[in-house]
């Protein structure tokens, strides 16, 4: 999981470079809000076998 988080943490540096201040907060916020959803969806919905499709 570390490993994941870090490509993810480094691809979301290289897609936000170009970025001013207010888009890539928006960006953050919006996706700290799929995070939650992605999340909050697999935990109230065990039987799911796979979130990607």
């Amino acid at each position: 999981m570390k490993e994941a988080l870090k490509d993810i943490k480094r691809l979301a540096k290289e897609l936000t470079s170009d970025l001013d201040q207010e888009d890539y907060i928006d960006f953050m916020r919006a996706l700290g809000t799929w995070a939650t959803s992605e999340a909050d969806m697999v935990e109230y919905t065990p039987e799911m076998t796979s979130i990607m499709d």
